[in-house]
């Protein structure tokens, strides 16, 4: 069966045609749908991604520490839990609210005492890891994809449950012609 019917045929049931035009609205309705709920979930996905990021700054700051010592390596048995590969040194630096701090960071390399290093810290001034970076174009991208496969899906859906029920229709309409026909059928033998 073609996918659109579009003539008409002495060998074509109304059911056919139904279901070859059924088709044509479902590609139409995919072509007008799909940009609709993609734009709507891009625009959702970005600016949930968006504000969970600034709420991620609003609690973290970036500010500028310096070496008060040169850093050393840690041993991995020193206790303090950190990777080995990563050095220590004091450094002193200022939260935002103007308040000094003192106290061991983690450098990468083995820095002298007076460089300058970024270090991010929380609202209380004591330091914290990196906030991811935020990727919202990429979330949302997948989001979109996600949401137009899912209309795919349900026109799909629609599509194989109306041939369905078109099926069963005309098998039961095939059994009942042949229970009228197949008796005479049988007689001219």
């Amino acid at each position: 069966m073609r996918l659109f019917a579009w003539r008409r045929s002495e060998m074509s049931r109304r059911s056919d045609r139904v279901e070859g035009r059924l088709g044509l609205l479902l590609v139409v309705a995919f072509f007008l749908v799909a940009p609709l709920v993609g734009a709507w979930v891009w625009n959702v996905a970005y600016r949930s991604e968006e504000g969970q990021s600034s709420r991620v700054r609003d609690r973290v700051a970036r500010v500028e520490a310096v070496l008060l010592d040169d850093a050393s390596e840690p041993a991995p048995s020193d206790g303090t839990g950190m990777p080995a590969d990563l050095w220590v040194a004091r450094a002193r630096w200022s939260a935002p609210s103007g308040a000094e701090h003192v106290g061991a960071v983690q450098v990468a390399g083995k820095l002298s005492a007076g460089d300058r290093i970024g270090l991010w810290i929380d609202r209380t001034g004591e330091p914290v890891t990196a906030p991811e970076p935020p990727h919202p174009g990429t979330e949302a991208a997948l989001a979109t994809t996600v949401a137009v496969l899912a209309v795919l899906c349900a026109l799909v859906l629609t599509k194989a449950t109306v041939r369905l029920v078109l099926d069963r229709r005309r098998m039961r309409a095939w059994q009942d012609e042949w229970s009228e026909i197949g008796p005479r059928w049988t007689r001219h033998r």
